[in-house]
């Protein structure tokens, strides 16, 4: 199991694209598109940062860059800057506001 401080030591690497899936900032996700003349399997790694700005996804590179070299493509999704939002008893994470 990784710690914190270990996730942080991990090495960034550039993804092959980055691809936004919305307006807000961290609503995006990098692609690591596997080296294939047939279609690939695929991972959607969804980070969430402990639902802190404090930590984005760029640690996860280099478990993006293993799969990928494993054969897979790996679609890798932020989703840091939400909060929970409590409507009597459900719970839900929606984005900050920009």
């Amino acid at each position: 199991m990784l710690t914190v401080n270990d996730y942080l030591a991990q090495p960034v690497i550039d993804p092959d694209e980055r691809i936004p899936y919305g307006d807000h900032s961290c609503q995006f996700g990098d692609l690591y598109l596997a080296q294939a003349t047939q279609p690939t399997p695929v991972v959607v790694m969804i980070h969430g940062g402990c639902w802190q700005a404090a930590y984005d996804l760029t640690p996860l590179s280099a478990c993006c860059v293993d799969l990928r070299a494993r054969g897979y493509t790996v679609w890798s999704l932020e989703i840091v800057g939400s909060v929970m939002v409590a409507v009597g008893r459900i719970r839900f994470w929606t984005l900050l506001p920009v």
